[in-house]
């Protein structure tokens, strides 16, 4: 029977508080043996540009770019972890078009954690949740196993 790594989710968007949502994601899935899941989204327009103009951008090269820019990112936060972690975990990334919180929200089914950072309110762990945390506050809660 084969066993899969356990997975550990993360959201991502290059602000401070998800660079260092994404390290402490790391540092845990080493010391876990287990893997790391980055979501990156970005919500859709409320509308959509008039046929006239200039032409729109394919929803594939958005996710793209995105994908781009954020391994971009776990580079980065990876390196400054070198040499600190007994192993670096395997990483995957998911760039979602839609709400950050509802692709968090579907990405943690089964995860071993779930961890995002704070907007402008003072990093990981704060009183004062974004959009994100209070989505999820909103659901029941997911537990360290």
């Amino acid at each position: 029977m084969d066993q899969q790594r356990p997975r550990i989710v993360v959201g991502v968007d290059d602000s401070p508080g998800s660079r260092a949502a994404l390290d402490h994601a790391l540092r845990k899935a080493a010391w876990r043996d287990a893997s790391v899941e980055v979501i990156t989204a970005l919500a859709p327009p409320e509308f959509w540009l008039p046929l006239a103009g200039p032409p729109a951008i394919a929803l594939d090269d958005v996710r793209k770019e995105m994908r781009e820019r954020t391994a971009e990112t776990v580079r980065e936060v990876a390196e400054q972890l070198e040499g600190t972690l007994p192993q670096t975990p395997p990483v995957t990334i998911s760039a979602v078009v839609g709400s950050a919180a509802e692709a968090l929200i579907q990405a943690a089914e089964g995860a071993e954690l779930l961890v995002v950072g704070s907007r402008g309110h003072g990093g990981l762990f704060t009183r004062h949740p974004g959009r994100t945390g209070t989505a999820r506050s909103g659901r029941s809660a997911l537990r360290e196993r």
